[in-house]
């Protein structure tokens, strides 16, 4: 299992339209956010560990999109989930 741990903002940051997918990893311990997925983009997350983080465990945008499923998301310090209105992301949780 892949680690993202301790960045100073973001642990995954997906923009600027990008697609991709990412899947069976723990991401813990970001400033800002754990994920953050914005700039139209449209990812695939999945069996993804999102814990404590100073922010906010998942932050989508009003511009992006993509699903989010089978994912642990727990102990967020802002919340564990900020999605903006107008965003089209499916969360199934």
């Amino acid at each position: 299992t892949t680690v993202i741990r301790d960045c100073q903002s973001i642990g995954l940051l997906i923009r600027e339209g990008a697609s991709g997918s990412y899947s069976d990893c723990m991401i813990t311990g970001h400033v800002v956010a754990g994920i953050s997925i914005r700039g139209g983009s449209s990812p695939s997350v999945s069996s993804v560990r999102v814990i404590e983080s100073a922010g906010y465990g998942v932050h989508v945008d009003r511009t992006a999109g993509g699903r989010i499923a089978g994912c642990e998301v727990a102990r967020n310090v802002k919340g564990d989930w900020h999605i903006e209105d107008g965003s089209s992301v499916i969360c199934a949780r």
